[in-house]
This record gives C-alpha cells, structure tokens and sequence, in this order.
C-alpha cells in the first residue's frame, strides 16, 4: 500500500510540562505540536531543515499562525494531529492542522503562513523555488478566512518587561516562535486564567530577537469585556532597544470549561 505523502499524522500525548495550572494543554506546547509535527512533515516531503539548509541555504520562518479551540485537552490526554499542506501562493507557504481526541471529536483548528529565509543574507526566497514538491492538498483549510494582518491599538497598556535568554533561543538562532506564547499568557493573572479560556489565538512574527534583548509587553481591550468573559485581547512585544514591534496577537477569551473529575 502506498503511502499518501500529502498529510502526516502523529499522536501526542500531554505531558506535565505541556500542561498549564489548570491541568490543561498551553498555547506554547500547543504550538509547540503543531511546529513539529510540520517540521516532520517538511522532512517527509524532501523540504526538511537540513535539505533547505544544503540545497538553498534557507530556513523555514513562521510568519503567522491562528488556532481555533473547541475544546482544550487535559493533561495526560491523548491528542491526535493532522497536518497538510496547500499549495504555495506567491509570497508564502499554507500549512493547516486538525487536532482530534481519542473519540474523533475535534479539539482545535489551526492555520499557519510560512517563508523561506536566506540563512546569510537574510533575504526571503520566493516560493518558486520549491515548485512542483508540494502534493495536491488532502482537504481544504479548516479555517478558510485568511490571517489578517493584525495593527496595535492606541490605548496599549504595558503589561511587563521581558529579558530573552539563552534558553529561548532555537536552532535558527533566534527566539523560538512558540516561546512568546508563555510571554503573552504571562500578561494575564492567575484569577483570569483561572476563570477563561482561550477560544481562538492569532500570533503574526514580525522581528527576531535573541539573547539580552528586552521585550516591553504591552496589551490592550479590544472588544467584549465582561464581568464573565474577557473578550479579546490584543497583546504585543516591543523591543526595547530601537522599539520595534517583534510579534503582534489576538487572543479571544471564553468562560473556562469545568472539568469533570
């Protein structure tokens, strides 16, 4: 039987140190599954790290990604992911995940934007260049609008500052993408999280950073506060150094599942 190349499939289990104080998966470790899960992927279909590396002296660089939640998985539940990807636009690549439960409920929806990145130069690679690798998509994308560009509001508030460490850093050499997932969740009290969820995030990567600079967390309402629910949240990080927006996000908030012991 052959094997059908243009989706992967990988069972996670959640792990103590992928789960948050309410005995539920994070945003990082969500991200953190759907990263690897498509670096396998990439690998799969001949476009891994260290062919890119060899052939074109680039690298994969996460540009956008949202996730959509049904349902946030319990620590030490299984979780099973499938990952494809849609065929290249002109500017960056598509790559879509389902994330299902044992019973085949869906738990999350996510979509992400990637670009190819000289590693030296630092000048991105149009997708052309990996014309003709990518097989015709399984499914359309579970989250069909696009990922929107996503612009700071005027009455940001600064939530706390952030120096990056040496343990931040990934094999790129820069801030792991999923890292700043644990800094936006930081912006936020025990009490809130206590009492909410996150219903859909959205994290759109604008700079690098690396070990000794300094993020200025800032956060603002956007819309739907409540004294029950939180609404949503716009969160970013500023560089402290020259004040460059490093990541912009939207988090939506919902009133926190109680679980059933």
């Amino acid at each position: 039987m052959t094997e059908d190349i243009r989706k992967l499939s990988r069972k996670y289990r959640v792990l103590v140190n992928d789960a948050d104080f309410t005995k539920r998966l994070k945003m990082s470790a969500t991200f953190n599954y759907f990263q690897e899960i498509a670096a396998l992927h990439a690998e799969k279909l001949g476009v891994g790290f260290d062919e890119l590396i060899l052939k074109h002296g680039a690298v994969w660089i996460l540009a956008r990604m949202r996730v959509d939640f049904t349902r946030l998985p319990l620590w030490n539940e299984e979780v099973f992911l499938d990952t494809w990807p849609q065929k290249p636009n002109r500017v960056h690549f598509e790559r879509d995940y389902v994330m299902k439960d044992a019973a085949g409920e869906i738990l999350a929806t996510g979509v992400s934007q990637w670009v190819l990145l000289h590693r030296d130069t630092k000048q991105f690679l149009r997708p052309q260049v990996l014309e003709g690798i990518f097989p015709e998509p399984p499914h359309e994308s579970p989250i069909p609008q696009p990922l929107a560009k996503l612009r700071s509001p005027e009455n940001l508030e600064v939530a706390y500052e952030r120096v990056i460490g040496c343990s931040d850093i990934d094999q790129n050499g820069h801030m792991n993408n999923s890292k700043y997932l644990d800094f936006i969740m930081d912006c936020f009290s025990m009490t809130e999280l206590e009492n909410h969820q996150v219903s859909s995030i959205q994290v759109n990567y604008l700079e690098e950073t690396y070990p000794g600079d300094v993020l200025i967390m800032k956060k603002s309402l956007v819309q739907g506060s409540s004294g029950e629910n939180l609404g949503e949240i716009y969160v970013e990080g500023v560089r402290s150094k020259d004040f460059a927006v490093v990541f912009r996000s939207l988090i939506a908030f919902k009133k926190r599942d109680v679980i059933s012991e």
